[in-house]
């Protein structure tokens, strides 16, 4: 969220240029620091840091507060308090301070309050890692099986697939998945850029989903029109990053769903006739290859589908011989396979490595074994990290 303009940031940043130190004093349910303000240069602890708060806090002691407080209305205690004030050294000492309410959206001086507007409000630091925290990132693992619950309700729901050839896959039994979406909403939650940190109160109603892993919960609200935040497990308030942006506008089950859904179920169905199971493959276009190739992987990995369905996803893949496409063919090597299979996927792969081996059907367990080893060395070498 991009909350003023180089020209108001530059004017609020100019405001904290004195001859002497303005000291800040920070007062929260969660921590008790100060800031110093020289030259413009803030620091804590003797340390630089952050100076992008006061684009905040500035507002809030050039505001007039006229109007007087209801004491009546409001909490016992505030839920932040600034009290800033110049060095004994300033022309002018002074000792100001600023109430902050967040629920009731006010601001006061003690005997005077003021309504605030705008979400920047909940931007105010309520820690020091608002100032000391530059540059952070953050990373949420999912272990073993993640959920996604929105109103109470369970959305989707993952487990790791433990199969080898399909290593690091997400897998659910619900409906076939949007796979290039599963892809980036995992990648999403690792080495998350931290963009600002918020008070709760600046979550957007009706938005709040729920990820929820083995060990931990993790709570997802919006706080702007396309920007997400989450509040970590035992911290109070929340963080927001731009890399939450493939959430979207609301969480809902239709980006998890592939959009060839119809089809997959058809191709994944052992009821159906081999026939029929192809004619579905054959109705998928080329561009649509990336989203799918988890699925075929699973179906080309299991000696128990049938040969025919089988070898036309080996011409599927053939049709575009990417490193990709080619790491699912060598994942179906297996000295357990029919060699005529073998030969077929061989004869292929040798499209992107041309001196590779073949397998012929007539080759005996043990050339099988050392041709398939060669492959796997192969793509080894090539260090194909890609995801299928």
């Amino acid at each position: 969220m991009n909350y003023c303009s180089a020209l108001l940031c530059s004017f609020i940043l100019a405001t904290t240029v004195t001859a002497h130190a303005i000291q800040y004093d920070f007062l929260s349910h969660y921590d008790h620091f100060a800031v110093d303000v020289t030259h413009g240069r803030a620091t804590f602890n003797g340390q630089h840091v952050s100076g992008k708060p006061f684009i905040y806090i500035e507002p809030l002691f050039r505001a007039e507060l006229e109007a007087n407080c209801d004491k009546t209305k409001l909490p016992a205690q505030p839920d932040l308090t600034i009290i800033r004030k110049a060095d004994k050294n300033a022309a002018i000492p002074f000792d100001t301070r600023r109430l902050v309410y967040f629920d009731k959206r006010l601001i006061s001086d003690g005997q005077h309050c003021a309504t605030v507007t705008g979400q920047e409000f909940y931007l105010l630091p309520l820690h020091r890692k608002w100032f000391t925290n530059l540059h952070e990132t953050k990373s949420i693992h999912l272990g073993g099986s993640f959920a996604i619950l929105v109103h109470g309700r369970t959305l989707v729901a993952f487990t790791k697939d433990t199969n080898a050839h399909t290593a690091n896959h997400w897998q659910t039994k619900k409906f076939t998945p949007n796979w290039s979406y599963v892809a980036n909403f995992v990648s999403a939650l690792h080495d998350f850029t931290v963009d600002f940190r918020a008070h709760p109160a600046a979550a957007l109603p009706k938005t709040k989903f729920i990820l929820k892993t083995a060990q931990q919960r993790y709570v997802f609200e919006k706080v702007g029109t396309t920007t997400w935040a989450v509040r970590m497990p035992g911290s109070s308030w929340l963080i927001a990053s731009g890399d939450f942006g493939i959430f979207g506008k609301k969480m809902n089950l239709s980006k998890w769903v592939s959009p060839y859904e119809s089809s997959l179920r058809i191709i994944q169905d052992d009821r159906a006739s081999t026939v029929t199971r192809i004619a579905a493959l054959k109705s998928l276009t080329e561009d649509t290859l990336a989203s799918i190739r988890p699925t075929l992987a699973q179906i080309l990995s299991r000696t128990s589908q049938p040969l025919e369905l089988r070898e036309e996803i080996v011409q599927r893949l053939r049709e575009s011989p990417s490193m990709a496409n080619m790491q699912v063919l060598i994942h179906a090597l297996s000295a357990s396979e029919k060699p005529q299979f073998l030969n077929v996927v061989t004869e292929t792969l040798r499209i992107r490595n041309p001196h590779g081996p073949v397998i012929e059907p007539d080759d005996d367990a043990s050339a099988i074994r050392a041709k398939i080893a060669e492959w796997r060395k192969w793509v080894n070498a090539s260090k194909v990290r890609t995801r299928l």
